[in-house]
């Protein structure tokens, strides 16, 4: 079992006896309508074992596992209990207890084998993504981190990013079929030290480039790069920036954008309550002229999860599809043309939730934000 530190164990009791708001809005909690499955439930099947009460029993594991580790419960908490963190703790010992479900161990064989968790073959990180390579003999200082699910399940947000900066007068370099998952699937699901092989690698092929900045326009690789590897022991000698970040910093001007629509801004949870980046991507929003943009009742660090974090989707999908849902709900009640995000994983959950339900007649195009960055500035 792995080392109980005392801070956590503290707050795991403190959320044992408590018993109040995050039980109303934890995501899976509404969903499954059972108790053991809101955060208090998850504390306590942590803390019982961690003080030796209990072992971690089918239950418990399936409650563990049923998080999608948005962080919202953290939210409405007056100490502001870390149930993400519990989570991942229980998770790395019901790991190393040979008690984690088949899609954990499945996910974590394919990606090894493959450095993605889709299963996609390696050399085909890259195929649909029109990679631009600094001039010959020129360094630049910007290094392109694509993600898994931008190269594999949504090329044109890479585009779009590259697209973009290229408009901006930014070059960017890659690293190509070096790049493997950043180790972010792995980490959530409890996958620590099987994780490290990535991060190990992606560490090398980064500080061999020397470059001084990151950019990434996926939350779950931004996070990950940005805190998981030091505390991991993988220091990356640059600075790590999402791409809303990067262009929300920038100081010189960026060309005139237009795109004459109602939007309305789903906050993504890697980026939003783990990041604290809300402002960013909402500034590069009101930038456009013309757009409007119209906010969900659920915002900033209140926006509801859309169901695909902590490995929800690859272990409950049918849990994570009811969330998608209800997200989508409170998107098209706000009156929206478009549901802009700023993560491709956030997308690739609303978009295939959306063309699944054939119940509502309205579809809302579902656009990375620097898909409307790109489109408006190359009118």
């Amino acid at each position: 079992m792995a080392t109980i530190q005392r801070d956590t164990l503290f707050d795991a009791k403190m959320c044992v006896g408590c018993f109040i708001k995050c039980r109303l809005v934890c995501p899976t909690a509404i969903v499954t309508k059972n108790e053991s499955i809101t955060p208090y439930g998850r504390s306590t099947a942590y803390y019982l074992v961690s003080i030796k009460k209990a072992q971690y029993s089918p239950k418990a594991v399936e409650s563990l596992y049923q998080c999608a580790t948005c962080g919202l419960c953290k939210t409405w908490c007056k100490p502001e209990v870390d149930v993400a963190n519990i989570v991942e703790i229980a998770r790395k010992e019901i790991i190393q207890e040979g008690l984690a479900p088949r899609t954990v161990t499945k996910l974590n064989e394919v990606t090894q084998t493959n450095f993605n968790p889709y299963g996609e073959p390696s050399n085909k990180r890259n195929s649909k993504i029109q990679l631009r390579s600094t001039k010959k003999d020129e360094k630049s200082e910007t290094l392109y981190f694509v993600g898994c699910t931008t190269a594999y399940r949504h090329p044109e947000i890479a585009n779009a990013i590259i697209n973009s900066m290229k408009q901006m007068g930014e070059d960017l370099t890659f690293l190509g079929d070096l790049e493997h998952c950043c180790g972010s699937p792995l980490i959530r699901l409890g996958l620590e030290e099987q994780a490290k092989k990535l991060l190990a690698h992606n560490s090398e092929a980064i500080n061999n480039l020397d470059c001084s900045t990151i950019l990434t326009g996926c939350p779950g690789c931004y996070r990950t790069l940005k805190e998981d590897y030091p505390r991991l022991g993988f220091k990356l000698d640059a600075k790590i920036m999402h791409f809303t970040e990067f262009v929300d910093s920038m100081n010189k001007s960026i060309p005139r954008l237009e795109l004459d629509k109602k939007v309305t801004y789903h906050d993504p949870c890697h980026l939003g309550r783990h990041s604290n980046i809300y402002t960013q991507p909402r500034n590069m929003l009101n930038r456009v002229q013309g757009l409007k943009l119209v906010e969900m009742d659920w915002n900033q660090k209140n926006s509801n999860c859309c169901g695909s974090g902590g490995g929800l989707r690859t272990t409950y999908p049918s849990i994570a599809d009811t969330i998608g849902f209800k997200r989508l709900q409170e998107a098209y009640e706000t009156g929206a043309e478009v549901l802009a995000t700023a993560c491709p994983f956030c997308k690739d959950q609303l978009s295939e939730i959306q063309g699944k339900n054939q119940r509502n007649e309205r579809k809302l195009p579902i656009l990375d934000i620097a898909e409307i960055v790109a489109g408006t500035l190359m009118k």
